[in-house]
């Protein structure tokens, strides 16, 4: 018999075993893969973006999680683990820039600790009575208390949340968030497939102006990705947007009335201002081929290549205190189980730590 059962073997999963086991709780972590961490390691691209010292419930889906992110130190919490960590244009990292390390750590604290990891071990149902089964591809584990940390089917993940949905839960549909976008119109990327360019991209939903981001856009040869353009699939998701235009100007630093003036100029319009296959399919249009060009675009239903998940269990259902059901005793949720999402730049890894900490603080 386990004091806790925790299904999922991701950043929130094994942070709150190692919270829950330190305070001498016996905890059991479940996990479907042949090991635990294995999206940590994909991380800002290895480097682990863990979150962000401008943390704001702004920049998530809801605003609900305002206190549990803010309320959280990440570097200090992250020191006790023995994990130090430095800041990079308000980013938190792992000072080795190294997932590796991150999960090291992780891993020698869960053995410092003795939390009973379990691996190629998929949670199949949960049955609640007197005490909590939790049936899997393994074996039958009884415990206290159970919690979801299994994140979502972004990536290479599953999609377990009818484990608790099966229980009264209200599992939100999930949507890709943070993905790339595609372009209705192909003709409006055509020959354009692996450019990079700076510019400040405007979101509108029909004639609405929903978010403005200035960075780097990367062309693909069915439409837009890049940091900038994954936030916009995020504003996207948490306005219920099914399509969307992108207009791009490549120029914010000139008006209008300046770049017409450039664009006088011969050898400055062909070759002095962008690249060239972006300024043949821009000079079509004038000046509002460069400070406002336009793109249709659709979110990729391709979940595979989506950072995170819109969409979970629904966080009403929840006490964000300590992270505890309102409709089952003993139940928990946490990370990207539930139907919380940010934007990039590490939010989404500090709610999985923040949540946990919130669960594991009232023990």
């Amino acid at each position: 018999m386990f004091d806790f059962c925790i299904i999922g073997g991701g950043a929130s999963g094994m942070y709150a075993s190692i919270l829950l086991a330190k305070k001498g709780y016996s905890v059991a972590l479940l996990e479907a893969n042949s090991r635990v961490g294995k999206k940590l390691l994909a991380t800002g691209n290895g480097k682990c973006n863990l979150g962000n010292v401008d943390m704001k419930g702004e920049y998530y889906n809801t605003s609900l999680v305002d206190s549990i992110v803010k309320n959280f130190d990440l570097q200090k919490e992250m020191k006790n683990l023995g994990l130090i960590t430095k800041v990079k244009s308000g980013r938190i990292y792992p000072f080795s820039e190294q997932a590796n390390n991150v999960l090291n750590v992780f891993l020698c604290n869960m053995q410092k600790y003795n939390v009973k990891v379990i691996t190629d071990c998929k949670a199949k149902d949960i049955v609640v009575g007197e005490h909590i089964s939790v049936n899997t591809t393994k074996e039958e584990i009884q415990c206290k208390k159970v919690c979801l940390a299994t994140g979502s089917n972004a990536s290479f993940g599953e999609n377990s949340l009818s484990l608790f949905g099966n229980l009264g839960h209200t599992v939100c549909k999930t949507t890709p968030s943070l993905v790339p976008l595609l372009a209705k119109k192909q003709e409006q990327i055509k020959g354009l497939n692996g450019v990079r360019q700076e510019a400040n991209v405007r979101l509108y939903n029909n004639d609405k102006l929903v978010a403005t981001e200035f960075g780097e856009v990367q062309f693909r040869k069915d439409g837009i990705s890049g940091i900038v353009i994954l936030n916009m699939s995020a504003k996207m998701c948490h306005n219920n947007m099914s399509c969307g235009v992108c207009y791009l100007d490549f120029m914010p630093e000139y008006t209008k009335e300046q770049v017409s003036v450039l664009l006088e100029d011969n050898i400055t319009s062909q070759y002095g201002l962008l690249n060239k296959n972006i300024m043949q399919n821009a000079i079509k249009f004038g000046v509002d081929g460069i400070k406002n060009y336009r793109i249709d675009v659709v979110k990729s239903e391709d979940n595979k290549l989506a950072q995170v998940m819109n969409g979970g269990l629904d966080i009403n259902e929840f006490d964000l205190n300590n992270m505890s059901s309102k409709i089952n005793k003993n139940l928990y949720a946490i990370g990207e189980a539930l139907n919380v999402d940010g934007v990039c730049g590490g939010y989404n890894l500090h709610f999985a730590f923040a949540s946990a900490y919130s669960l594991a603080k009232e023990f």
